[in-house]
C-alpha cells in the first residue's frame, strides 16, 4: 500500500511547494491590491507617509487616509508632496512649494484665471523645466502658482499626467505608466 500511495503524496508535496513559492514570491499585500508584479524599488519619501510602489515601468499609488492619491514628486530638484489630480488641467503649486522650488511670481503675473471646486480664482503660469515621479521623468511641464492661502496642497495636473503612457485606476490603486 505504500507503494501505491507514494507517487501521489510525492506529487501532491511538489506541488505544495511549488504553490507555497509561486504565492510568497507574487502575492505581497501591495502586489495583491495592484495586480502588478513587484520589483521591490519604491519611491521615497521624506515626508513619512507611505510612499509609492514602483514595479518595471509603472508605479502604483495608494490612497491616502482621506481616499487621495498623493505622492512625493521631484520639481527641478525639490521634493514636493502632490495630490494627484485629474480634474486639474495644470499641475498646480502652492505659494509655498513654488517658493521652496524657486518661482516667486510678481504680482502682476498673476493673470490667469482659474475655476476649481472652491470657485474663481487667478494663477501665474510657470514652466517646470524638469518634474520626476519615482522613475519617470517629464521634461518642459507647464504649470500654475497659485496666491498665498488659494491652494491647500500641490497638485500632479494634466499637463504632467498627459505626457504619460497611462494613467488608470487598478484593484483601488492608481498606477502610471510611462
Amino acid at each position: 500500500m505504500f507503494r501505491s500511495i507514494f507517487p501521489i503524496v510525492l506529487v501532491l508535496a511538489v506541488a505544495g511547494v511549488a504553490a507555497g513559492r509561486f504565492f510568497s514570491e507574487r502575492v505581497t499585500p501591495d502586489a495583491a491590491r495592484s495586480n502588478v508584479s513587484p520589483t521591490s524599488v519604491q519611491a521615497s519619501t521624506s515626508f513619512g507617509r507611505r510612499p509609492s510602489q514602483a514595479y518595471g515601468q509603472q508605479i502604483a499609488i495608494a490612497p491616502d487616509a482621506a481616499g487621495n492619491y498623493a505622492t512625493d514628486v521631484e520639481i527641478d530638484g525639490r521634493l514636493i508632496h502632490m495630490v494627484v489630480d485629474t480634474g486639474a488641467t495644470y499641475v498646480s503649486l502652492t505659494n509655498e512649494d513654488a517658493d521652496a522650488i524657486g518661482f516667486r511670481p510678481a504680482p502682476a503675473d498673476y493673470t490667469y484665471r482659474t475655476v476649481t471646486a472652491n470657485g474663481t480664482g487667478v494663477a501665474a503660469k510657470v514652466r517646470i523645466d524638469r518634474l520626476q515621479i519615482g522613475f519617470m521623468e517629464i521634461d518642459d511641464v507647464d504649470a500654475f502658482v497659485l496666491p498665498t492661502g488659494a491652494l491647500g496642497t500641490s497638485l500632479l495636473g494634466m499637463s504632467a499626467l498627459n505626457r504619460l503612457g497611462s494613467v488608470e485606476m487598478l484593484n483601488g490603486m492608481l498606477v502610471l505608466r510611462q
